[in-house]
């Protein structure tokens, strides 16, 4: 019985550490990051921002133009030019996240390129452990490993995705298939 949870506990840690998109999903959790947008939707929206900060610009030009030839007083060319440079902050400002966005779209796709080498890796270094070197690592990744009479949890030290976690659990309970209950022999 313990030799067959020590399996399946070690497949569950081989598992988790070979899984690149389970990894990935786990950060962006950990990190508050969800899933990004497409890269085409981002660039159209900013070139559309471009487009509307630039014809900000032509008003607040237009607006000088009609205060120069009194179409207008200095009361309305204050208020109106106002609302625009309020409107251009704001565009601005959705700018700026525009591009933190592109940033951390181009980040998140290195790091998924470095999860895959990683966990190609890690795959041939775990199959190839000793058993001391298995109960070393497995010490390291998880708290504990809960047993009662027809299951086992196994409880990380490191958050994982609650999108792994069949029960929405934040305890750090990987669960990346619905058989992570293990049943165990009666």
């Amino acid at each position: 019985m313990a030799q067959r949870l020590d399996d399946l506990v070690w497949s569950d840690v081989v598992a988790l550490l070979t899984n690149p998109e389970l990894l990935l999903a786990a950060w962006q959790e950990q990190h508050g990051k969800g899933s990004l947008r497409y890269q085409e939707l981002i660039e159209a929206e900013t070139r559309q921002l471009k487009r509307q900060l630039a014809d900000g610009q032509q008003q607040r030009e237009r607006l000088l133009i009609a205060y120069e030839q009194g179409a207008i007083e200095m009361p309305e060319l204050v208020s109106r030019r106002r609302s625009l440079d309020e409107r251009a902050c704001e565009l601005q400002h959705r700018l700026q996240g525009l591009e933190k966005e592109a940033h951390e779209r181009v980040a998140m796709y290195t790091l998924r390129e470095n999860l895959d080498a990683v966990c190609r890796s890690l795959a041939t270094g775990l199959e190839t452990m000793s058993m001391t070197q298995k109960i070393k690592l497995s010490s390291q990744l998880i708290e504990r490993v809960v047993v009662d009479d027809h299951t086992a949890e196994i409880h990380y030290r490191f958050p994982v995705s609650m999108n792994c976690n069949q029960r929405r659990e934040r305890v750090g309970v990987f669960m990346p298939h619905q058989e992570f209950l293990f049943k165990l022999p009666g």
